[in-house]
């Protein structure tokens, strides 16, 4: 850790109480110093036998009620050129003293500095790094990871301590309260900010309290975020906290990059990672299926379900995936323990463990939480073998792309009430609909819109009922009799009582076909 203007001017002023007023520019803020000299306001020689002061500002700038011997002004050199004013300096002594405290103050970061990595490198608990940050960093500040969980927080920032009690004892991290979620997922600057790589502000609490950010990112993927809570007189931190933020910011990428391969049940472990391979298509034996089942204490050959999950969106709005998928993951794992979910492109693959709970209750449950939670989902058949994945994971999105186009108002769709539309549009995928449609349900049409008679519906209503007459007469509303005799007719115009097994299954399929032609599709 190098030691800069801003640096240096913002521990004089948290640390010692100095008066400190800055003499650089934004750019020199942040500029390493490499020689530091102190000397009297005034002019005259400095402390430790640098050159003279002379030429600086006039004495008194800080306070003109302060005697100038209270008053020194700090030097630093530039890389290259003479030494140039940096600081006054107030209320510290004279300039030995100033000196004194500048190389304390100095030293001490350097130790702060290495005792963050060496905690880091022996992997002390993360909330134990955390708290090394209160050494360096004024305001109250905490970390909320990507899931909205509190994962620490210093005195004075929540109004209530970061952490809650368990009924049965021990500790339990908060979460936001559920409006201040909902409320952050619905808001656009909210997820633009996850793309940010260098701190900025934000309004989260009351619009009064201004808050300063800083991103923790692993692998350049949004994972949490350090949130300063700063004061209505002073919205804005100084240099030298910000550059102090953004180191401790860097340590904790470090700390959680290396935290991920230990944690034990989370979005990285082996599980999950096998979900991932099987949903790319790749097939592992069935020692490693079950290996990576084992500590969740899954047999691969119980029943499953896979869902898939597509948020609410707006148009363009690519950033609020990063955030809310996550979240989402996070929920759902949450609320159901038999469950493994996983990012997939922008949508959520979710897998259910079906053999502890009834297909009944987990209904009923989980369409109360995508309508909380703003979703819509496909829903595979129940399947027996949890290398099938892939293939039920195709079936959770045809049910989600085929209903919702359907039925745009519901909340979830079942493949088993798409799986005739899936045919359809599978058969339909080289060949127009209207050369797939059987020639005798072509012919029957043509009549029908020659002469005015009825025989395509009649046909419909007799196969809809299963080829029960008297069914299918009463659904028409006509006598019997009369439906006997269109009967007869069809037959002498097509054949069709001498058809067989699979003439009968293409005439039936050919009357959705012709329900797509007239309903504009291909």
């Amino acid at each position: 850790m190098e030691m800069t203007n801003g640096i240096l001017a913002y521990l004089l002023r948290w640390k010692k109480g100095a008066e400190v007023q800055e003499l650089f520019s934004e750019e020199v803020a942040s500029r390493p110093i490499r020689r530091l000299r102190c000397a009297p306001a005034g002019g005259g020689p400095e402390a430790g036998g640098g050159p003279e002061a002379g030429g600086g500002p006039e004495a008194g700038t800080l306070d003109k009620g302060r005697e100038k011997r209270n008053q020194v002004l700090m030097l630093t050199a530039e890389e290259d050129g003479p030494l140039k004013p940096a600081l006054w300096v107030g209320g510290l002594g004279g300039a030995e003293k100033v000196w004194e405290q500048a190389e304390m103050l100095w030293q001490e970061a350097l130790r702060w500095d290495s005792q963050m990595a060496q905690g880091i490198l022996e992997r002390k608990p993360a909330e134990t790094v955390l708290e090394m940050g209160r050494a360096y960093i004024g305001h109250p500040y905490t970390l909320i990871d990507s899931e909205l969980n509190v994962m620490y927080a210093t005195a004075g920032y929540w109004e209530v301590p970061w952490k809650e009690p368990l009924p049965h004892g021990g500790e339990r991290r908060r979460r936001l309260s559920g409006e201040a979620t909902q409320t952050l997922l619905l808001r656009k600057d909210f997820h633009e900010a996850a793309q940010k790589t260098e701190g900025f502000y934000f309004q989260m609490h009351e619009p009064e309290i201004p808050l300063y950010c800083r991103n923790v990112l692993i692998q350049g993927q949004y994972f949490a975020r350090l949130l300063l809570r700063l004061n209505p007189e002073e919205p804005r931190v100084c240099a030298g906290e910000e550059q102090l933020v953004e180191r401790f910011g860097r340590y904790l990428e470090w700390m959680f990059q290396n935290e991920l391969p230990s944690l034990g049940r989370h979005a990285h472990d082996a599980l999950h990672r096998l979900c991932q391979a099987l949903y790319a298509g790749e097939h592992p034996d069935a020692a490693i299926l079950q290996m990576a089942a084992n500590p969740y204490h899954w047999y691969i050959s119980q029943p499953f379900l896979a869902l898939v999950l597509r948020p609410y969106r707006q148009e363009g709005w690519q950033t609020q995936l990063e955030i809310v998928l996550p979240f989402l993951v996070r929920e759902l794992e949450g609320q159901w323990p038999d469950s493994c979910a996983i990012v997939a492109g922008d949508k959520i693959l979710w897998l259910v463990n079906m053999s502890q709970i009834s297909r009944e209750a987990f209904f009923s449950s989980f369409s109360v939480f995508i309508r909380e939670h703003v979703c819509q989902a496909g829903v595979s058949a129940v399947f027996s073998d949890i290398s099938q994945l892939r293939m039920a994971a195709v079936e959770a999105e045809a049910a989600l792309r085929l209903g919702s186009q359907i039925r745009p108002s519901f909340w979830y769709f079942l493949f088993e009430d798409c799986r005739l539309a899936y045919c359809l549009e599978a058969v339909q995928r080289e060949l127009p609909p209207e050369r797939l449609i059987h020639p005798a349900v072509r012919k029957l049409q043509k009549w029908d819109a020659e002469k005015g008679t009825e025989y395509l519906p009649t046909l419909k209503a007799y196969l809809d009922c299963r080829m029960n007459m008297t069914q299918a007469a009463e659904r028409l509303y006509i006598h019997r009799t009369t439906f006997c005799r269109r009967m007869d007719q069809i037959h002498r115009l097509t054949g069709f009582y001498d058809v067989g097994p699979e003439q009968l299954l293409e005439i039936g399929l050919s009357f959705p076909l012709l329900e797509s032609l007239s309903s504009g599709g291909r």
